[in-house]
Order: structure tokens, then sequence, then C-alpha cells
């Protein structure tokens, strides 16, 4: 089966700048960019800087995590030699990378419609918490299932580049 992570990244990154560019002329001069713990907006941008600013910094992100698994060895892991880790990480870590990219499209998404009024004050926390949440979800899902010691994906704390089998325990253990 081929992996099609890819394909689903571009066309969530293009999804959320289309949707930026419909919504452009129906917005509000200030838009709402930051909310507090009591779920009120607190903080505020102009409309194009609060409507373009998220799907940027998604394709940064998307761009970045495109390029991070291409200097593993080189740079980020020094322990014995052997083949790359890339092969046995790549489904998982596209899966992950679709996930964050998602999660990323979801509350752009919520900025949105909290900007055209089509999502009220009262429903605003637990909108933004269920985002969160099943984001956290899908993610701790698929991070235990990061086979072999990497240095792009998983928790890379110092104990668990001990051992192969630290390591997976390690996985298992922030999964949850």
């Amino acid at each position: 089966m081929r992996d099609h992570s890819r394909i689903i990244s571009f066309i969530i990154v293009v999804a959320a700048f289309a949707v930026s560019v419909f919504a452009f002329p129906h917005l509000p001069a200030r838009v709402p960019t930051h909310w507090g713990l009591a779920g009120e907006p607190d903080g505020f941008s102009s409309r194009a800087v609060g409507i373009f600013l998220l799907p940027t910094v998604m394709l940064g992100v998307w761009l970045l995590l495109s390029l991070v698994p291409r200097f593993d060895r080189a740079l980020f892991i020094r322990f014995e030699d052997r083949k790359s880790d890339i092969s046995t990480v790549k489904p998982v870590y596209g899966i992950i990378v679709v996930a964050i990219l998602a999660v990323l499209l979801a509350i752009h998404l919520f900025v949105i419609f909290t900007s055209l009024g089509a999502i009220g004050a009262s429903k605003q926390p637990l909108i933004i918490a269920a985002i969160s949440s099943i984001g956290a979800i899908v993610i701790g899902n698929y991070m235990p299932k990061v086979t072999r010691r990497n240095a792009f994906i998983g928790f890379r704390v110092p104990w668990a580049y001990a051992s192969e089998e630290v390591w997976r325990r390690t996985q298992r253990a922030g999964g949850y």
C-alpha cells in the first residue's frame, strides 16, 4: 500500500489557504486570534493577519516536517551505526504529520467561523477542547507505533536512547 500522507498534507495546507481566500471578504476588520482560559477571545488581529497567519504557519510546519527525516542520522542521533530508521517510521510519521495539520486546519476553521459569528460564545470552549483532545488522542495512538529509535518522532528524552526496549516502552507510556 502506498503512503498518501504527503498528498493529504498538501491538500490540507491548500484547503486552509482556499478557505482563507473565500472567507476574507466576509470577515470583520478585527479577527479573534487568542482565547483566554474563560473561553472568551482576548487577542485580536487585523483581518489579513488573522486569516492568513495560521495557513502560513501550516505551510511552514509541513515544509519543516518534510525535511527533518532527511537529516535524522547526520544531525540528531549519535549512537551505533545502522541503516536509517526512516523505513520503519515513515508511515506512522506521515499519519502524525497529517494529524498535526488537520488539528491546525480545524483551529483555523474555528477562528473563521467564530469571526463570522457562526459559533456562539457558550460553545467556543467546548469546540476548542474537542479539537485539542481529538488531536492528542490520534497522535497518542500512533506515537507508540514507532518501533525503532530515531531523532524526529517520539519522546526523545536522553534515557530513551539507551536501547530499543527502553525506546519502545517510553513511546508506549508517552502515548497514553
